[in-house]
This record gives C-alpha cells, sequence and structure tokens, in this order.
C-alpha cells in the first residue's frame, strides 16, 4: 500500500508541475492533495492559480484519495480496472459526487454566482470533491454561495471518503449500510409478514 501511495503521490506531482506550478508547489501540494490533508504554501488555496487545469488534477487525485487504497493495490497488483466497477461504496461514492457537484452548479449559476454553467460546475466540482474528501481546498469562498449549497457542502464533510482512503469523515460504507437497515426496517414496518 506504500507503494501505491507513494506512486499516486509522484504521479500527482508530475501532473501539477506540468500543469504550470513550481516543482516546489507541485510536491507540497501533491502530498497534501492525495493524503486529503488540505495543507497550501498560499492564503489563497487553490484559488491562487485560478487555474481549470489544476482544479482538474486536483480533483482526480482527491478522488483517488478519497477511494479505499486496496482497491487501486489490486488494480495495480492485477493489472486490471474490473474491481473498481464491482465495488459498490465507489460507485455510491462517486454518484455522491457528481450528483452533488450537478446540484452545487447548478444552484451557483441560477443564482448568478458564475455568468457560465461551465464555471460554475468548475468551481462547484471542485468544493464538493474537496469537502467529501474532507480535503480542505478552495478556489472561490463557498460562504457566500446562495440557497443550500453551503450547507450542502458541509454535510458531505460528515459522510467523507470511502472505508480504506485517506479521507475523513463516517464514511461512505456506514452510510450505505444505514440508508439499506433504514429502508429495511420501513419496509418491515409496512408489510410485517
Amino acid at each position: 500500500l506504500w507503494l501505491v501511495y507513494t506512486g499516486l503521490n509522484v504521479l500527482c506531482m508530475l501532473a501539477y508541475w506540468l500543469g504550470g506550478m513550481s516543482f516546489f508547489d507541485a510536491v507540497c501540494h501533491a502530498m497534501t492533495t492525495v493524503a486529503t490533508g488540505g495543507f497550501g504554501n498560499y492564503d489563497a488555496s487553490f484559488g491562487y492559480w485560478d487555474s481549470s487545469l489544476l482544479d482538474v488534477i486536483a480533483i482526480t487525485f482527491m478522488l483517488l484519495g478519497g477511494i479505499n487504497f486496496s482497491l487501486h493495490w489490486y488494480a495495480w497488483r492485477r493489472a486490471t480496472i474490473s474491481h473498481y466497477q464491482a465495488d459498490s461504496e465507489m460507485r455510491t461514492f462517486l454518484l455522491i459526487c457528481a450528483g452533488a457537484s450537478l446540484a452545487v452548479a447548478l444552484a451557483i449559476w441560477l443564482g448568478g454566482t458564475h455568468a457560465s454553467f461551465l464555471q460554475a460546475l468548475r468551481h462547484a466540482s471542485f468544493q464538493v470533491v474537496s469537502n467529501i474528501t474532507t480535503t480542505g481546498f478552495v478556489t472561490t469562498g463557498f460562504v457566500d454561495w446562495p440557497g443550500l449549497a453551503p450547507l450542502l457542502l458541509v454535510m458531505l464533510g460528515f459522510i467523507g471518503g470511502c472505508a480504506g482512503s485517506t479521507s475523513g469523515g463516517i464514511k461512505v460504507a456506514r452510510v450505505q449500510m444505514v440508508v439499506r437497515q433504514g429502508l429495511r426496517e420501513i419496509k418491515q414496518l409496512v408489510h410485517p409478514k
């Protein structure tokens, strides 16, 4: 697992460096992106660069840090990605990220925070992934976003990433179990026999 973790850090550092960060910034931010720690050298966090390319790189590696590391190890060891598709926790994690990104993007676009939907989607996706993985990076301040977008972002931090990842939070597997058990209990109450 250390090899997987180190490999992801090196790949992230190279991507940041090729994306326009200085070597020092790329090393510092790679170590905190994969670890989902959120440390930054600048007060503006990722907003310092205002680069959609660096945002996409960060989103990718925050997602990789939020997925169970044993899945990454298995993919590296067996040279296959089929187990990613079979993992219900990872599918749920990615579905939550996609749904929340779309909801937040619509809220801030319709609320007039960003002029274009693509710009709203960029910032919403970055913030959703940063919050759900408990990384804590920001591109813009989301406190002043309209509607329930800030509340949704805070709630995503409680969910967290997948079990076996570097993310904090309750973990998606536990949320899945609570939802499944709750639905089962409701079904049992409605149809006791």
